[in-house]
């Protein structure tokens, strides 16, 4: 019923299953997906992202949170060059 309720109403609101998505990863509920913390080369400064996907041909789509909601924040497709992936937990 959860599911129905969630697919049928929730997931039409703008924001909706990126806000959810955030929140089951940091909680721990979901690890088999998890954002990968990276370095964004955006202008001409490294930034703190998330790695969202990886798209077929290679690039990125990255999540940069904004300060100070962290829950905010832009999308942006880059190419691999221009992204750095870091090895620690989220």
């Amino acid at each position: 019923m959860q599911e129905r309720i969630e697919r049928s109403l929730f997931e039409k609101i703008p924001g909706y299953a990126l806000f959810r998505s955030l929140t089951q990863r940091l909680a721990g509920e979901n690890e088999g997906n998890t954002w990968k913390p990276a370095l964004a080369e955006i202008e001409e400064a490294l930034v703190p992202a998330f790695i969202i996907e990886e798209l077929d041909d290679g690039r990125f789509t990255i999540f940069v949170p904004s300060v100070p909601t962290p829950l905010a924040g832009a999308v942006y497709i880059l190419t691999s060059d221009r992204v750095h992936p870091l090895n620690v937990p989220f």
